[in-house]
């Protein structure tokens, strides 16, 4: 067998043929380089790939210091709980958000405006309206727990002043962007977009990430969202025409390409609240909701897409909770929301995560901002 590297032909043959001592040396040279690999020659080092730029239509994540950040749970009567409970398709976990105390806490001698209103963002975010009509941004801290942190980015330390009032309602798209809206006449509509705030269409803006459907006011169907235009649709196909008029059918909420109303049917006399869901065109495609047991509403106000499945939370105060049916009407089960004395105004999701906010009773005379978290909706 032949050495490795030896040289088979030429004159200074090693193998077979007498070599000089330069040139054997030169040879063990070879043998060495052969052997162990001849030193590479030294490349400069490859450029590291720039960084990807962010989607235009995802939301820049905000910076927070999550940290630092101090939080307590709003001062209620009573300790607020925190309970584990089936709500089909899995057990949830229900339980009051300890809030930023960066922001003086939430608060107002009635119900309605302790928290007036909420949406979820699609990066699971929240963007609330506080009793004095500033909108805050709030990020929680830990998946498994419920601790919102203020985005100090966010207006100044936290609190944008978009120039709001009474009876303002945010909402949110799948973009990221805010919305502000009121049905009261002269108030005019705000968009904001980055901490920013511009004009938008006037009346109340119904819209959440997971539909692409918009409403403007009770019934107007937005096909240009921009210009503020679209279509007239009637929602009183399916139910009673014989219920009276303060239980006029109404948007509550969306449920993917579909528009969630309340409504009323009359049977033997007794006044039924029902859900409706209806297309595009205001047609009814199925009525929800039963005079007694798990499926009887009194104040169905709030509504959106659950894990597919559509939520309806039921705001009457001393029973407020959540009731959910699968598309085709099936219903699936009623979770109680009976951690705090409260009543809610807001429903949003995000994930695996649904997200109640209004008012809780408070230790001292009147009502505190309240957001609970139902998290692990499958």
């Amino acid at each position: 067998m032949k050495p490795v590297g030896a040289v088979t032909s030429g004159p200074d043959c090693w193998y077979g043929a007498p070599m000089s001592a330069s040139s054997r040396r030169l040879v063990l040279c070879g043998l060495v380089f052969a052997v162990m690999g001849c030193p590479k020659k030294e490349e400069a080092p490859a450029e590291k790939p720039a960084a990807a730029k962010p989607s235009a239509s995802a939301p820049a994540a905000p910076k927070i210091d999550l940290e630092s950040a101090k939080v307590a749970l709003p001062e209620t009567q009573g300790t607020p709980e925190k309970k584990t409970a089936d709500f089909g398709g899995g057990e949830v976990t229900i339980e009051v958000c300890a809030l930023d105390t960066a922001l003086p806490p939430m608060a107002d001698p009635t119900w309605e405006r302790a928290l007036p209103s909420m949406t979820a963002a699609p990066d699971g975010s929240l963007y609330v309206l506080d009793p004095k009509f500033n909108v805050r941004h709030y990020v929680n801290r830990a998946h498994k727990g419920c601790e919102l942190v203020l985005d100090r980015t966010f207006g100044k330390d936290g609190l944008l002043d978009a120039g709001l009032s009474d009876n303002y309602q945010l909402s949110s798209d799948a973009k990221g962007t805010i919305y502000a809206g009121s049905g009261s006449i002269g108030m005019k509509g705000k968009k904001i977009v980055d901490g920013k705030v511009d004009k938008f269409c006037d009346g109340t803006l119904r819209m959440q990430p997971s539909s692409t459907l918009v409403l403007l006011g009770g019934n107007q169907l937005l096909d240009d969202l921009d210009k503020c235009r679209g279509k007239s649709v009637s929602f009183h196909e399916g139910f009673d025409p014989k219920a009276p008029a303060w239980a006029s059918p109404r948007p509550v909420g969306l449920y993917g390409d579909e528009i969630v109303v309340r409504g009323m049917d009359l049977e033997k006399t007794k006044e039924v609240r029902k859900i409706g869901l209806h297309g595009a065109d205001g047609k009814q495609r199925i009525k929800l909701g039963k005079a007694e047991g798990d499926e009887s509403m009194w104040s169905p106000d709030a509504a959106t897409t659950c894990a597919g499945d559509l939520c309806v939370f039921e705001m009457t105060r001393g029973s407020p909770s959540i009731l959910r049916w699968k598309k085709d009407g099936t219903f699936v089960k009623k979770l109680k929301l009976d951690v705090v004395d409260f009543s809610g105004r807001s429903l949003a999701a995000a994930g695996d995560t649904l997200w109640v906010a209004g008012g809780g009773a408070a230790k001292a005379p009147g009502i505190v901002g309240v957001i609970l978290r139902v998290r692990g909706v499958k």
